[in-house]
């Protein structure tokens, strides 16, 4: 006999009553030594707040399955606490995905006992909280369940949104990036003038920093442009111009041929050709697509370099009945490749890659004035070629090492070429050469010395005679010298100049040791003293000697040292050494004359807001602008190294600071 309608309404209200009680029991026997709001997952939880009101609304998607019943009466909660797993019968049936609608109150550790058979799923419940429902998801038996909430430590974090992808971003593998949202924050518009504006500086440092930038990946900056050209073009065009022709050239290959303008991927072909690329590879099908003058160049200069005399003739003759003006180009074609001459033309200049391009086959003696001032696009190209005058090479190679435009091995390269008397080798300590020559010398003397003893001497000799300019910024052409010199209490008397050479270098832990064994001997310790500053922003020495150094640097107490002391402290506050206010006491005073330094007020002012908007991109290219073709003043090195900092890039602040130092008291 079945039963009434009545009945088994009653007898399924009370069985379900039944159901959620003892949920709810073990649900309290389990809290009960778990303070609301902890959990066991490592790191812990944050306490629960008392008011969840002011809680953001956070919709999780859960989809486990479960072994319950189905819940299909709504039942008042008070106080929210989690919902726990109810124990459960039989039928699996697919989970349901149900999303959190409403606030939902710290996590809590939800257990009940696992029963067989395999886990099945309940449907969501929704559960009146005060006037707010709750749609419930289904709970896993015996899973650990964190309901995140918007100050939950442990919750997920959110996938930040994908960045637009832009054919912008595209870049060179390998290279060395500064992180793919380095233009946020800098319009495009202001991109495009500190862009056009860049151009090599004095400092290594920024001229690296400045290529690494045109090679990153990064998603463009922001904004309208009034540009002719693309961001990408542009990229190519300066890293030609801070002399990297051969990643210009892989940029234009791997980039939209749609943003790489005609003139834009010539000059990066033109370019290319000085260096190690593959672009005579397709000079042929270059050359017939897109046509010109300036392409029949390239692809005679490949023929020239293939020794295809025969079709670079035919070429040349069809630019003479274009009328061609470049008779620089056409002279060396004509007379000192084909017609195997001897010497190159009387002009010159102006220089252009193409024709560098031709002498590089020629391979005669370049003419002194081609050293003088070439762009940084050509100087790695003019240095591999012989020259009638061994000290305008070598002012070259030292110029270029100094900005970073060739590397240390390019400028040791430029020395081994110089020749030098057997007997001058053997004993170049005796030698009466000096200058670039001396330079040249040391380091062809260094080269097959075994001796570490002499290696050591030809270093420090080396380092006393460059300047501080090329010293501070191609300080590890010193260190090739010296090689892995070993710290030793035979050469303590030079431990303070090797350290500083490694220092110069940026070799940390080749400088740490020698400084430690310059610290064991009492008469190195005024020379250690005086470079603190220097030892200290590279790592080596203690900031605990801050002290010594300020006495030693004021001990005589006149304009000049407090003027020197003064311009230390500043460069050292600007890369985040704390200065305290009783050594700003001691080297302030009103200054004696009126000394006229040129700052651009509005470069000073947009690399300090840069700077302190973690603007990465736009700092470096302030900085570039504002340090300019000449040695860089304090002031300007103050500003540069405290933008640095500030957007991030601590190291390379340490470092710019460190060199400054360095560099103190060098006239423009």
């Amino acid at each position: 006999m079945s039963a009434s309608p009545g009945k088994r309404f009653l007898t399924t209200t009370l069985i379900t009553g039944v159901m959620l009680f003892g949920a709810n029991f073990v649900y309290a026997q389990n809290d009960s030594t778990t303070p609301r709001g902890a959990s066991f997952l490592p790191g812990g939880g944050a306490p629960a707040p008392s008011d969840y009101s002011g809680l953001a609304t956070i919709p999780p998607v859960i989809s486990v399955p479960v072994l319950a019943v189905p819940v299909s009466s709504a039942v008042p909660v008070p106080d929210a606490p989690p919902i726990a797993a109810v124990p459960a019968v039989i039928v699996p049936t697919p989970a349901p995905v149900v999303a959190v609608s409403a606030p939902v109150a710290p996590a809590s550790i939800a257990t009940a006992p696992i029963l067989s058979p395999p886990a099945a799923s309940v449907p969501s419940a929704s559960v009146p909280v005060g006037t707010t429902t709750v749609t419930a998801a289904p709970i896993l038996v015996s899973a650990v369940t964190t309901a995140p909430t918007a100050t939950d430590a442990l919750a997920k974090p959110v996938p930040a949104p994908l960045p637009v992808v832009s054919a912008e971003t595209v870049s060179v593998k390998n290279s060395e990036t500064l992180g793919a949202d380095v233009w946020k924050g800098t319009p495009r518009a202001t991109a495009d003038i500190l862009l056009a504006n860049a151009a090599p500086t004095q400092s290594a440092l920024l001229n690296n920093l400045m290529r690494r930038l045109l090679l990153t990946a990064a998603t463009p900056p922001e904004g309208d442009s009034a540009a002719t050209q693309s961001l990408t073009s542009m990229r190519i065009a300066k890293l030609i111009a801070f002399g990297d022709g051969n990643n210009a050239w892989t940029l234009s290959q791997s980039a939209d041929a749609k943003l790489v303008d005609d003139d834009t991927f010539r000059l990066a072909a033109e370019n290319a050709l000085m260096g190690d690329s593959n672009v005579c590879a397709a000079a042929d099908n270059f050359t017939k697509a897109r046509g010109g003058v300036d392409w029949q160049k390239l692809q005679i200069t490949c023929q020239l370099r293939t020794k295809d005399s025969k079709s670079a003739q035919v070429a040349l003759d069809v630019m003479r009945t274009q009328s061609v003006r470049d008779t620089v180009f056409l002279e060396i074609a004509d007379r000192d490749i084909l017609a195997d001459g001897k010497k190159l033309p009387s002009q010159l200049t102006p220089l252009t890659p193409p024709a560098v391009g031709l002498m590089q086959i020629a391979n005669l003696n370049l003419p002194s004035e081609l050293y003088t001032r070439p762009d940084a696009s050509v100087m790695a190209a003019l240095l591999r070629l012989p020259a009638q005058q061994d000290v305008a090479k070598l002012a070259l190679a030292e110029k270029a090492a100094t900005r970073g435009i060739i590397s240390d091995k390019e400028v040791g390269a430029v020395y081994h070429a110089v020749n030098f008397m057997p007997d001058v080798l053997k004993d170049p300590l005796s030698s009466n050469e000096t200058g670039l020559r001396l330079h040249a010398l040391l380091y062809r003397a260094s080269e097959n010395e075994q001796d570490a003893g002499k290696r050591i001497s030809y270093a420090v000799r080396f380092a006393q005679s460059a300047s501080p300019v090329f010293l501070n910024n191609a300080g590890g052409v010193a260190a090739m010298i010296l090689g892995n010199a070993k710290p030793e209490n035979a050469h303590i008397t030079d431990a303070v100049d090797v350290a500083a050479i490694y220092m110069m270098a940026s070799r940390a832990d080749s400088a740490s040791e020698w400084y430690k064994l310059a610290q064991s001997d009492a008469r190195n310790a005024e020379p250690l003293v005086a470079l603190w500053p220097q030892f200290m922003l590279a790592g080596v020495a203690s900031e605990n000697d801050f002290g010594k150094w300020l006495a030693f640097a004021t001990k005589d107490d006149n304009h000049d040292t407090r003027d020197a002391a003064a311009s230390v402290l500043l460069l050292m506050d600007a890369a985040g050494f704390p200065v305290p206010d009783t050594a700003w006491a001691k080297v302030m005073e009103s200054p004696v004359v009126e000394r006229k330094i040129s700052v651009s007020p509005v470069l000073l002012d947009r690399l300090q807001v840069a700077g302190a908007n973690g603007r990465r991109a736009e700092s470096i290219l302030l900085a570039v602008d504002m340090a300019g073709n000449d040695v860089i003043s304090v002031p300007k090195s103050v500003a540069i190294i405290r933008a640095l900092r500030f957007a991030g890039l601590k190291a390379e602040a340490s470092m710019f600071a460190r060199q400054a130092i360095g560099m103190l008291g060098v006239k423009n």
